[in-house]
């Protein structure tokens, strides 16, 4: 059988991926975790797994995170036939289709063609000559039952042989008959089982009773343990529980005294507040008798009074305005009253300018009689100068007929002024002799003082109906008598209570605050260990009436005891009787199987002669039990392949042939299965392993390999190197093929 394709999907760790491999030797690589022992696991359950069991093993199958199981595929090759293997997990089915001819099988009949192309029967036969674990090469003990059968199945049975088989089988039968059920649950148990069954439920009983005995017993001896203990606590709980309330009233007294103290304090405060207040009261009246002595006027004539002054105020004001247009008038006169002189030549300008006119016209006639340019163009000069000096003798007379304008609105102005001023002065005067008047009629020197005196009369007035305010409010519907009695009353009483905090018998069990919260915390302790204990003895004593053994029942079940354990030592004798004489049959007919241990000898010892370089070529296997030695030459014995007589490399290539051999002799009809291996050959040194690469490129030309590792040390001898976790995804959605409807 050479394997071409696994395709997984839904399957542990792969969601969907896809494995091609060479007929002959391949090399699956990848680190740890990369999936390389879930992929070995595919393999053996696509061969060997029926896809129908309800067994806890298909847990093994679930992929991870999901609850639905999924499918492997698997595509191999017999004698240049291609198939098709399905396992559907989920569906619980199996369908094998020959690829050449289109036939199907389904279930069991896919699975004996599977084993059939295969060669091995049996998933433990595999296990233990097809497949290697890593680092289990010598461990042939797995299937060495499953071998010694296949052994003697490949030989042919000597004389007797079918007569022998047939006792084999009645005693067989008999030792099942005796001994059914004890390796594994059955529906009828045998004879051995069932006694046993029958003396472990008496056991249990006997059991039962005695454990109720002891515990009887045990319960009598913590009633006393528990009884002592209860009254130490109780005892302890008394005299803390009396202690705690104790001090619980001494905190109660301080507890009292505290609002006390504040409330003492507080009434002091009120009482010298009040006290405060009446006498700034007595103050305040004398200094308003004071004041009032003085005279006061009325808020009508200190109205009047300030209008008054209001009005001599404005005056003044009036007055110091007049008399500042006063001096700015008297100067803007004196400012316009003085000309300033004029020239000569500006006299001069009427009469010349007058005779230049004439002179002008004149020498404008002659030129025009005359016919004179000259005399035109001088007399123009004339006319235009005598013009211009007209002009300007007429703005002299113009701006000095302003100036004599002004100077008489100046001088009037003056005296408008001053003819004001002097009637407010005079008003000025009947004004402050009035305020005078009024001011001295008001008892003051001055405004001021009358406004100021006035003013503190009100302040005082304002200050004795505030405090009169407050002292109502801090009396309340008391006097302050009262309230002084009510102070007395409540010193009296912190006086008392702190009388009784400072006796010396009470100083003497007071706590401090620390000692209090521990007492507290140990008499919850103690109550609750009282009841604990209370509630243990109550279960005790109602446990002990209640649950009392029975002793003649217990005398009868160890007499029923001591039947059932004879009649079960006579069964187990006549199963051991049963067994010795299979087994010396067994050994008789295990004499014949010479020829098939022979040919797995020569194979193997050709093995190992190729893996040790001729070092050692002679194996021996001896059934049953399955064992091999080698032959060692430098110690002419033969020798058991495990340390310290061989090193462990060496061990290892000794069952490595053996297992090669195997394979080669048990296989059914010359079947060539493929070989699993997993990482085999971690104590081989570089030339050991060189030497086991060889000799498996030799065999896969016959079985292919497909070794599993995560070392890259074999990937030289690869025909076909594949990368575990690199795995192929398919690229088309769905299933990963479609079965075919025909069925056979």
């Amino acid at each position: 059988m050479r394997l071409l394709e696994l395709r997984l999907r839904h399957f542990r760790r792969f969601e969907e991926a896809v494995f091609s491999f060479d007929p002959r030797l391949n090399i699956l690589v990848g680190p740890n975790e990369a999936g390389k022992s879930t992929l070995r696991h595919a393999i053996l359950t696509a061969l060997y797994v029926n896809p129908a069991t309800t067994a806890r093993k298909r847990e093994e199958w679930r992929p991870w995170g999901s609850d639905v199981l999924g499918t492997v595929a698997l595509e191999f090759e017999v004698e240049g036939r291609r198939y098709e293997l399905r396992k559907d997990f989920e569906q619980r089915k199996a369908l094998l289709r020959d690829l050449v001819h289109g036939m199907t099988w389904e279930g069991s009949r896919a699975q004996e063609h599977v084993l059939r192309a295969l060669g091995l029967s049996t998933e433990g036969l595999f296990r233990a000559t097809a497949m290697i674990e890593q680092a289990e090469i010598a461990a042939l003990r797995v299937g060495a039952t499953e071998i010694g059968q296949r052994l003697s199945r490949v030989i042919e049975a000597g004389p007797g042989h079918a007569e022998a088989g047939t006792v084999i089988k009645k005693l067989e039968k008999d030792i099942s008959e005796l001994e059914k059920g004890l390796e594994k649950w059955a529906k009828a148990p045998g004879v051995i089982r069932r006694l046993q069954d029958d003396v472990g439920a008496l056991q249990a009983q006997q059991q039962d009773l005695q454990r109720r005995l002891r515990r009887l017993e045990e319960q009598r001896e913590e009633l006393k343990r528990i009884a002592g203990e209860l009254d130490v606590a109780a005892r302890d709980l008394r005299d803390k529980d009396a202690l705690l309330l104790e001090n619980r009233d001494l905190l109660a007294i301080e507890a009292r005294l505290e609002p006390d103290r504040a409330q003492e304090r507080q009434l002091a405060a009120r009482i010298a507040s009040i006290e405060r207040g009446l006498l700034r009261l007595e103050e305040i009246r004398r200094e308003l008798e004071t004041v009032q002595a003085q005279g006061i006027p009325d808020d009508a004539a200190l109205a009047r009074l300030h209008a008054a002054d209001g009005a001599v105020q404005q005056q003044r004001s009036e007055v110091q305005r007049q008399q500042g247009e006063l001096r700015a008038a008297t100067a803007h006169l004196a400012a316009v009253s003085t000309e300033p002189p004029t020239p000569a030549w500006a006299r001069l300008l009427g009469p010349g300018g007058w005779t230049a006119v004439v002179a002008g016209m004149l020498a404008i006639l002659v030129a025009v009689l005359g016919s004179s340019a000259p005399g035109l163009a001088a007399g123009g000069a004339l006319l235009f100068g005598g013009g211009a000096a007209l002009l300007l003798d007429r703005r002299q007379q113009r701006r000095r007929e302003g100036l004599r304008l002004e100077r008489e609105g100046a001088v009037f102005r003056v005296e408008e002024i001053r003819r004001s001023l002097e009637g407010s002065v005079a008003s000025l005067e009947r004004g402050e002799e009035a305020l005078g008047a009024a001011v001295a009629a008001a008892g003051g020197a001055s405004v001021e003082e009358v406004t100021a005196r006035h003013a503190h009369m009100r302040a005082l007035l304002e200050e004795r109906t505030a405090l009169q305010g407050q002292v109502t409010a801090l009396c309340g519907t008391e006097t302050l008598d009262d309230l002084r009695d009510a102070l007395g009353r409540i010193r009296a009483d912190i006086a008392k209570r702190e009388a009784v905090l400072t006796r010396p018998e009470v100083q003497a069990k007071r706590l401090t605050p620390l000692l209090f919260q521990q007492l507290e915390h140990d008499v919850r302790d103690l109550t609750q260990t009282v009841h604990r204990l209370q509630a243990r003895r109550e279960h005790l004593e109602r446990e002990a009436a209640e649950r009392a053994p029975d002793y003649e029942a217990l005398n009868a079940l160890q007499e029923q005891l001591t039947e059932r354990q004879e009649l079960l030592e006579a069964a187990r004798r006549r199963a051991r009787v049963y067994r010795i004489a299979r087994d010396v049959l067994q050994v008789a007919r295990q004499q014949t199987l010479i020829p098939a241990r022979r040919l797995v000898e020569e194979r193997a010892g050709e093995y190992l002669s190729l893996l040790t370089r001729g070092a050692y070529d002679r194996v021996r296997i001896e059934e049953p039990p399955l064992r091999v030695a080698v032959y060692v030459p430098p110690a002419d014995q033969w020798l058991e392949p495990i340390e310290p007589g061989l090193s462990r490399g060496t061990a290892d290539q000794v069952y490595l042939a053996v297992r090669l051999a195997l394979v080669e002799v048990l296989a059914d009809d010359q079947r060539h299965p493929p070989l699993l291996l997993d990482d085999p050959f971690g104590t081989f040194d570089a030339q050991r392993l060189q030497a086991a690469m060889t000799l498996l490129r030799r065999v896969s030309a016959t079985n292919q390999v497909l070794l599993f590792t995560c070392r890259p040390e074999y990937e030289p001898f690869a025909d076909r190197l594949i990368a575990v976790d690199q795995a192929v995804v398919p690229d088309v959605p769905g299933p990963l093929w479609q079965p075919p409807p025909q069925t056979h």
